[in-house]
């Protein structure tokens, strides 16, 4: 059976002092599943607005809400578009993303998907999935998100020693680009891929089960460049259109009217993407040679 249990504060002889869901011998939040429940959640939101988010050794995952931020309901989501013979896609990571959202990882070969959940229809859709092995680790559990900054952390189990790796999320279908990692110290076997990070404010924290913790700072980094699709010139004005790798950061084209000239110059502000593509019009052009590049910011 699967418990939450209340306290009243974290100090070090504290006990729990009510059950928020489940009574001394647990219940199951699957509504009748069977589902082992509880080697990774994600926590969200405060009194009345919490939300708990579990994964479970099946393709099912359940959200828990509150009405009065002391007891706790469970909604069993079920996700409609797996491929088919997917068995546990959800059971070594899952995080909170942006909105409705969440972001879950299965052991080992399971890909990493990005997930659109309904809380009344109580379903949920993938909307995102980077292929284990050749665009995220093939083991990579204990996800965290920071959504502000749309960053992914997770252990990854392929490295020797492990290593809390951190990633910038595209926005889009290009797969995240893994920026920071840390190692942990021991080199342990992790019998059972349990792991835990927490990304909040800059602070990272990670757990490798019988390896220890890491804790590191961080900030966004620039986005990976871009590549330029197309100079169309007209009289008085030179379009560049780019493709872009990341989702809401800015770019700077800038110019050189020779190859050998020792620097560049902007042109205009940055333009901040919200799409795959993106554009600049040059109104200062004059019809002279002009070398373009588009930087990140």
């Amino acid at each position: 059976g699967f418990a939450i249990v209340q306290w009243a504060n974290i100090s070090p002889n504290a006990v729990g002092t009510a059950y928020a869901y489940g009574g001394s011998g647990g219940a199951d939040p699957g509504n009748g599943s069977g589902d082992r429940w509880g080697d990774t959640m994600s926590v969200r939101g405060a009194g009345v607005n919490t939300q708990i988010l579990l994964g479970s050794g099946s393709a099912n995952v359940v959200l828990f809400t509150t009405t009065d931020g002391n007891t706790y309901t469970p909604t069993l989501i079920t996700v409609t578009n797996l491929p088919s013979g997917t068995t546990a896609p959800f059971s070594s990571g899952i995080a909170f993303g942006a909105g409705n959202t969440f972001w879950a990882k299965g052991g080992h070969n399971y890909d990493l998907r990005e997930v659109a959940f309904d809380p009344v229809a109580a379903t949920g859709t993938v909307i995102q999935d980077f292929s284990a092995g050749t665009q995220v680790p093939n083991d990579l559990p204990g996800l965290s998100v920071d959504v502000t900054n749309n960053i992914l952390a997770g252990v990854c189990l392929n490295d020797s020693p492990n290593d809390m790796q951190l990633y910038l999320l595209s926005g889009n279908s290009n797969a995240p680009s893994l920026f920071h990692q840390a190692f942990f110290a021991a080199s342990n076997a992790n019998a059972q891929d349990n792991a835990v990070t927490v990304l909040k404010g800059g602070l990272g924290f990670g757990l490798d089960v019988n390896n220890g913790l890491v804790a590191i700072r961080y900030s966004t980094p620039p986005a990976p460049g871009v590549t330029l699709t197309s100079v169309a010139y007209a009289p008085g004005n030179v379009t560049i259109n780019w493709n872009n790798i990341f989702i809401g950061h800015g770019y700077q084209v800038q110019y050189k009217n020779a190859l050998l000239d020792p620097s560049w110059t902007n042109i205009g502000s940055p333009v901040t993407t919200t799409n795959t593509t993106a554009s600049f019009n040059d109104m200062t052009s004059t019809g002279a040679t002009r070398f373009y590049r588009v930087v990140t910011q």
